[in-house]
């Protein structure tokens, strides 16, 4: 732990004393190092349009083998190395609130960021709210719309503490006390480990600078299957959650679900049969080369770009905000995560809700057994909101009510009564403070309340 204290010392300015379990310093936003030409050149949209078109195609219309197109997601993931500044903070201070940025150091040395919102009004409730995004996203996709639209500008402006966490390996959480993000160890994680890492050093955070003894979680897709794992295995931090709000819970074994989906999760199962070093890099980084890229190719292939989101996220044209999905695709997708990340997805829709499978060997040594145990969430004590829409293709209806029958204590299951409501929607959708935020809203003033 010799590295991580030293860590901790430079992020507090020298004194690691009074920051908690992981420790918690507040900063500025840094400058990020600019690209060199031969990165440009190297990461030309010509270049990614082909490579997202030969990803696509694959995944649409062939066998999909995931080792076989490694070597082209590593191309797409050269990257600086450096996280970017707290793009989250500056959007909340340009609306008019005030932000500020923390950053905290996990059991296993991630370094990880979180962006405070400062609730305001005059009914100031003070109780802190933890937020975590999804697979390849990050904090600033919450603030798409702008105050009175956007969920955590609607929770501060009922008075309540905000927060907005980053999972490690995204854009602004890309630290660690000792490996670099080009050593393939650093890319060693998924949500799994996520929720037994990341997310108790955010409680810790909030809880001691708010100086509140519990706080209400709000997990979008895959925050939510990190607070699941989490809430069934630390139930020493679960007794911090006072209420857990899942928004479309990822978790759920696909059985009569999007066979679009349940084929390519097949597909992508069945050619890793066993996650070796080759098998762990950073996937899909944020950068503005990147994105130029994918808007280039729905640009050039647009109707096989609509194909590609409905097939896979449900997503249809109708509930499209096109200002909030222009800034979604031209700025903030992707945002970078681990290779394992999809790897885990794809298990979970194929074998349900287990721990990262490696293989039999690897598991032996990683969980003690060969076959990656299950997440008993029928030990999850915490009250839960569950939210979701049977036009999101990562889920089943059947999946979610079973789900719900596992969990102990359900205080509400909500569907989203628009039933062309995608996955995306829940963060993109331009209906959705009227047909989801509200009702999160009245959720957790309601229980607040109780």
């Amino acid at each position: 732990m010799e590295g991580r204290d030293e860590a901790m010392e430079e992020l507090n300015g020298g004194s690691a004393e009074g920051a908690g379990k992981g420790g918690a310093h507040q900063e500025s936003p840094k400058k990020v190092k600019s690209r060199s030409l031969l990165t440009r050149m190297l990461m030309s949209p010509a270049t990614l349009l082909v490579m997202f078109l030969t990803c696509f195609m694959y995944a649409s219309f062939g066998k999909l083998d995931f080792q076989t197109l490694t070597p082209v997601f590593k191309v797409l993931a050269f990257h600086i190395g450096e996280p970017m500044p707290n793009q989250t903070q500056m959007l909340a201070l340009q609306d008019g609130y005030l932000a500020e940025t923390y950053r905290t150091i996990t059991d296993d040395g991630y370094i990880i960021q979180a962006t405070r919102i400062i609730g305001r009004g005059k009914d100031l409730k003070n109780q802190p709210i933890l937020m975590m995004h999804g697979l390849l996203s990050a904090s600033d996709d919450w603030l798409l719309r702008g105050p009175h639209r956007d969920l955590p500008y609607m929770l501060a402006d009922l008075g309540y503490d905000v927060w907005l966490g980053d999972w490690r390996g995204n854009c602004f959480s890309r630290g660690h006390v000792s490996l670099s993000t080009s050593d393939s160890r650093y890319w060693n994680t998924t949500y799994y480990f996520r929720g037994i890492h990341d997310l108790p050093a955010f409680i810790d955070l909030v809880l001691n600078v708010s100086k509140y003894d519990r706080l209400v979680y709000v997990g979008y897709s895959f925050g939510t299957t990190s607070f699941m794992v989490m809430a069934s295995m630390l139930p020493n931090y679960a007794e911090k959650i006072a209420l857990a709000v899942l928004l479309s819970p990822i978790g759920v074994k696909l059985e009569n679900g999007y066979h679009f989906v349940e084929h390519i999760a097949r597909e992508i199962v069945e050619s890793v049969p066993e996650t070796t070093p080759s098998l762990t890099y950073e996937f899909l980084p944020r950068s503005i080369i990147a994105s130029a890229s994918l808007q280039s190719v729905c640009y050039v292939a647009k109707q096989f770009c609509q194909m590609m989101l409905f097939e896979s996220l449900g997503q249809v044209e109708e509930n499209v905000d096109e200002d909030v999905t222009r800034t979604y695709y031209k700025d903030r997708i992707p945002s970078g995560g681990s290779s394992m990340d999809i790897i885990y997805l794809a298990q979970l829709f194929v074998n349900g809700f287990r721990a990262y499978d490696y293989g039999e060997n690897i598991n032996k040594e990683v969980y003690g057994q060969s076959a990656p145990p299950r997440v008993e969430v029928e030990n999850i004590k915490v009250p839960v909101a569950i939210f979701y829409s049977v036009g999101d293709h990562l889920n089943e209806e059947g999946g979610i009510l079973k789900l719900s029958k596992q969990l102990p204590n359900v205080v509400l299951l909500k569907k989203i009564e628009y039933e062309k409501f995608g996955h995306l929607d829940f963060v993109v959708g331009k209906n959705a403070e009227n047909v989801l935020y509200k009702h999160v809203l009245q959720t957790i003033v309601d229980f607040d309340n109780f």
